[in-house]
């Protein structure tokens, strides 16, 4: 039995493909010792998810309003509890988020012969300026310490390299799915025509989806879209602001966190799923949703292109009137799109948490 500490350090309100990764990666790793270094909301999160372990936890805040206060005041405890724990065989980094990184680098400090493992899935762009120095700072400690990566895409495997991350280093594991299926009884009753599932943050187009939404009444008076998933008191309240500005009250819902199933149920019932995402390292919610079978919305991405090669409708990035355009041309003509969904449900099946956890095993030894 190895001592392992996962570090779940960074999660700030709604749960990130990378979260669950991370929490679904460990739920299949079981017989080891494994102690999670998390917030209250992140325990939180992981006992939702059905996660059980050691858990020690930084700060307890009920909201995650500062981001910059909160990360610090993580960082800083997470370093205490760095400090005073015992020897560990494996660090198991869930992102290259600062919280993440500096207590995992001083635990290894004290653990010289502990492998460190981060999982690293999208390069910050500049435009998120102190998220990107951060993220800059966090590699230059992961490449002066030989962490081992773990990414999801050839797209970001092309980043690491140009940094200076050598080879060996890096390794692409591919997530498995949740794969839930939904009878014909199970269907919602009364379904929305749209659904957008994610972490409610700006670099996900929350915002921009609501003028998009405004388009798309324009032609579509009565359509209805169901925006899942939950984010930070700021965030929420501009989304209300928004949709009373343009009196998109009645067309739109903010139906918060649902449990994969309840998800399941709302995505296959939709006619379309939209995600205006400014940028994404994998996108474990686009491969559920092409389990399901339902025609997705993006930007076209260039790592949407890498994984998942013309199973979605691309809209060029960032212009939101033509994203607005392709909703009403699916809402129109649904049966344009079935080659589309077969190509997308192909792809789906190599992507397999049988396969991801046999991979995950010889990289920690395990």
């Amino acid at each position: 039995m190895k001592k392992i500490t996962v570090f779940l350090n960074a999660y700030s309100q709604g749960i990130s493909g990378a979260d669950k990764i991370c929490i679904e990666t460990w739920k299949r790793i079981p017989g080891h010792a494994v102690t999670c270094i998390t917030s209250q909301n992140g325990k939180k999160m992981c006992e939702q998810l059905e996660f059980n372990c050691n858990f020690k936890i930084t700060t307890t805040e009920s909201e995650f309003r500062n981001p910059i206060l909160t990360y610090l005041k993580r960082i800083f405890l997470g370093i205490w509890i760095a400090i005073i724990s015992p020897k560990q065989d494996i660090l198991y980094s869930s992102s290259d988020q600062l919280p993440d990184i500096l207590p995992a680098f001083v635990m290894h400090l004290k653990n010289s012969h502990a492998k460190w493992i981060v999982r690293s899935y999208h390069k910050i762009p500049l435009s998120r300026r102190i998220s990107h120095i951060a993220q800059k700072l966090s590699w230059f400690i992961m490449s002066r310490f030989s962490a081992t990566i773990i990414t999801a895409s050839s797209v970001m495997e092309k980043e690491l390299l140009q940094y200076g991350f050598p080879s060996e280093n890096i390794h692409i594991v591919y997530p498995g799915i949740i794969k839930v299926k939904i009878s014909i009884k199970q269907r919602i009753l009364k379904p929305y025509d749209a659904v957008f599932v994610s972490r409610l943050h700006e670099s996900k187009g929350i915002l921009e989806l609501i003028n998009i939404w405004k388009n798309v009444t324009q032609e579509f008076p009565h359509a209805t879209l169901g925006i899942i998933g939950t984010g930070d008191t700021q965030i929420v309240q501009k989304l209300h602001e928004k949709m009373k500005k343009h009196n998109l009250t009645k067309s739109i819902s903010l139906l918060g966190y649902l449990s994969d199933k309840e998800v399941a149920h709302y995505v296959s019932s939709s006619k379309v799923f939209i995600f205006p995402s400014h940028e994404e390292g994998f996108s474990l919610t686009i491969a559920e949703v092409l389990f399901l079978g339902t025609p997705i919305v993006t930007y076209d991405l260039p790592i949407f292109q890498d994984i998942f090669p013309d199973a979605f409708i691309p809209v060029p990035c960032f212009n939101s009137k033509m994203f607005s355009n392709k909703i009403i041309d699916v809402l129109s003509n649904p049966k344009k799109y079935q080659s589309t969904l077969a190509l997308g449900k192909k792809i789906n099946k190599k992507y397999s948490w049988k396969n991801a956890i046999e991979k995950e095993r010889i990289i920690l030894d395990l």
